[in-house]
């Protein structure tokens, strides 16, 4: 039987307290009790084996007894994408969680309709942590933005100077994964997902001026969330 996990971001003491939420799913929904092991991941590489010392309305306590620390993933992968109409997005940061994205970045192309806001990150944050302790992972992705297109490709330029740039493209005459696959080399892949009316050719301009290739995954037009988990799970596939 698997070790229920819950989140703690601070793995650096033998006792540790579980904040209101993993507290409230540990005692009122999966009804464990005083004196259970589970497991802790602070969603940055560590896994604990922990023991539940306390437990008081929605505060517990625990005893750590192992730690554990994994190395990251050899080269990351990011997401620049646009923003869905309704709550897609939830759904494209949960499935992307579990497929291993270490950054996702919201997008407001020329042609998004939903902007987004900022204030949403925190749930999403909810959304990556709820899909990281189902499916295992241990390392949590980041969330930046909403931003405009052009913020967001020169933060991306200087946070990943080295990386390789894919864009998607539904079109005959785009590149495939084999031709990336080449070019990446151990480098983080940076991927732009655009909104379901294309990128602007304005902004093909400014990626291909770049460097950014332009991938065809399918002849479909995919809807965003679709690209981004077709993207998600063929870098993480390329990165093993």
């Amino acid at each position: 039987m698997r070790i229920p996990r819950f989140f703690c971001p601070d793995l650096l003491s033998a006792n540790v307290q579980l904040d209101s939420s993993e507290s409230h799913h540990l005692a009122h929904v999966l009804r464990l009790k005083t004196g259970e092991t589970v497991e802790l991941f602070d969603g940055r590489g560590r896994l604990a084996f922990a023991r539940v010392s306390s437990i008081h309305k929605d505060k517990v306590s625990l005893v750590v007894n192992e730690i554990r620390s994994f190395p990251p993933p050899a080269w990351k992968i990011v997401l620049a994408v646009s923003m869905p109409k309704t709550n897609r997005f939830d759904f494209l940061v949960e499935k992307c969680t579990e497929l291993g994205v270490d950054h996702i970045i919201a997008v407001a192309y020329e042609r998004t309709v939903k902007i987004g806001k900022e204030s949403a990150m925190a749930r999403y944050e909810k959304i990556a942590v709820s899909a990281a302790k189902q499916s295992g992972r241990l390392f949590l992705p980041y969330f930046s933005g909403p931003w405009p297109f052009y913020q967001a490709t020169e933060y991306i330029r200087k946070e990943y100077s080295r990386a390789v740039w894919v864009y998607g493209e539904p079109f005959s005459g785009s590149g495939n994964f084999e031709r990336a696959k080449e070019r990446i080399g151990g480098k983080d892949v940076v991927c732009l997902i655009g909104p379901e009316g294309g990128f602007t050719d304005e902004e093909k301009n400014v990626l291909q001026s770049i460097g950014a290739s332009s991938i065809q995954i399918n002849p479909n037009v995919l809807r965003i969330e679709t690209a981004a988990i077709a993207f998600g799970a063929i870098l993480s596939f390329l990165r093993g």
